[in-house]
């Protein structure tokens, strides 16, 4: 099944996550920014609900307090491309999947 959708990703200027990451120079730990990433495709993107893949993704520019970033996603053929947009400039992308399963899973 295909789909796409596009959502704002909510991090509050005051959360916990920017504490220590890093003084003076606040920012989104990247892996913060990919868990809201995961949270929205895992609730949005039919058969995307046990343990995920990540063959490729790239963080391009840091997200600072108070900037609003958009998350958009096409899931086509199993794969999922997304982007992390902060005022139309391009602060993340890449692919998530369904883990492949072991032999003895199947």
């Amino acid at each position: 099944m295909n789909s796409e959708g596009r959502t704002a990703l909510l991090i509050e200027s005051d959360a916990t996550c920017f504490d220590g990451h890093f003084p003076g120079d606040p920012m989104v730990p990247g892996a913060k920014l990919l868990d809201l990433v995961l949270q929205v495709l895992q609730a949005g993107v039919a058969g995307l609900n046990g343990p995920l893949e990540l063959p490729s993704v790239k963080f391009l520019r840091p997200v600072r307090p108070g900037e609003q970033p958009v998350l958009t996603w096409v899931s086509q053929q199993g794969m999922i491309r997304f982007e992390v947009n902060v005022d139309g400039r391009p602060v993340a992308s890449g692919t998530v999947r369904p883990a492949k399963r072991a032999d003895s899973e199947q």
